[in-house]
């Protein structure tokens, strides 16, 4: 479950945890992933990273 500032829903949008346990890999991987651009994503103004929805299914489907 995604949640933006003000507490609802970002649709279409994953967290670093989320992808990390999708993924099997490390939340520190993901973040840098975000980071270096080798997965797309949005920066919060807080820093924190979502991903989107079909960036996810693309890397599922690798």
């Amino acid at each position: 479950m995604v949640w933006y500032h003000g507490g609802g829903r970002l649709p279409g949008f994953y967290t670093v945890k989320e992808v990390a346990g999708m993924l099997k890999v490390s939340e520190r991987t993901v973040q840098k992933w975000c980071r270096n651009g080798v997965i797309r994503s949005v920066r919060l103004p807080g820093g924190q990273y979502r991903i989107p929805v079909e960036e996810v299914e693309r890397l599922l489907r690798r």
